[in-house]
């Protein structure tokens, strides 16, 4: 019981030191800017291709299954709807955690 207690009050101990005020903002600061950068601005290239890629196999996907059935003007707006709608979210999310995850290996 008594070992129970102490390691319970150790955990909030921790959990007190890390919600904590760090000592010197100015470089969690600075250290912040250069992740969002990293993370954001760094992988707008990758983001860019694959999902031009994306758009042209949904394209291409569409048009083959539905040709015969619809205009082929209505296969960019169904293209349109399902990038946006289903797959940026995924994408714009999946994308800039593998490229922060591939510079972190790179780091180490």
């Amino acid at each position: 019981m008594h070992k129970t207690i102490f390691h319970i009050g150790r955990y909030y101990i921790l959990v007190w030191h890390v919600f904590k005020k760090p000592e010197k903002a100015a470089i969690y600061y600075r250290q912040f800017l250069r992740e969002l950068d990293t993370i954001g601005i760094n992988s707008i290239g990758i983001v860019t291709i694959i999902s031009l890629f994306m758009g042209a196999v949904i394209t291409i996907q569409t048009a083959f299954g539905l040709s015969s059935l619809i205009p082929e003007f209505t296969v960019g707006y169904i293209t349109r709807d399902s990038v946006i709608l289903e797959f940026s979210p995924t994408i714009y999310n999946i994308m800039p955690d593998s490229c922060r995850e591939g510079g972190i290996q790179y780091r180490f």
